[in-house]
């Protein structure tokens, strides 16, 4: 770790899935050198005992040493409207693109989303494949950040179920930066 630290340039370190031992993962001290982190849902767990998901105060710690984390991706992990909620906790200081795709969020999720730090850093965000509405759509284009808090380059909500209402609503208010089809 400290040789990554120090090599120039900056190596970037990219952790692909780690939900089958994601709590180990995020006790490890070194978390400080990862750029990237794809978790991928856990395949059905052959041999043994599955390992225990990580609690909320391990997923707060963890990601409190993620602090060169500038891409998660969590397509088709389960996250829910809850995890929203609580991935306010969660600094992530360099974190600029989000894919949280196929999972199980809804218009509720997103409002969650909007009410953490993270939407003033992200330049992605992938939401495509949840149960989404106009209602998140038109709360995507109503509450993003406006100005220099506005860094978003690409949105996706591909494979929702927003309609008319929210499509306008979002090209309205985000242009080609959004991706609907």
């Amino acid at each position: 770790a400290n040789a990554l630290a120090a090599a120039r340039p900056a190596v970037r370190l990219r952790v692909e899935g780690v939900s089958a031992r994601a709590a180990e993962f995020l006790r490890c001290p070194h978390l400080g050198a990862v750029t990237g982190v794809s978790v991928y849902a856990s395949p059905r767990w052959v041999g043994g005992t599955p390992p225990l998901p990580p609690t909320d105060a391990e997923l707060i710690a963890g990601t409190k040493r993620l602090t060169g984390l500038e891409e998660l991706d969590l397509e088709g992990c389960g996250v829910t409207d809850a995890f929203c909620e609580l991935f306010g906790e969660f600094d992530l200081p360099a974190l600029t693109s989000l894919d949280l795709s196929q999972n199980l969020l809804t218009d509720v999720g997103v409002a969650n989303l909007l009410r953490t730090h993270h939407p003033r850093r992200l330049r992605k965000l992938i939401l495509g494949g949840n149960d989404i509405t106009d209602e998140g759509a038109v709360a995507l284009a109503r509450d993003w950040p406006t100005g220099a808090g506005d860094r978003l380059e690409t949105l996706n909500l591909r494979f929702t179920d927003v309609g008319p209402l929210g499509q306008r609503a979002l090209l309205d208010r985000f242009g080609g930066r959004v991706d609907l089809f």
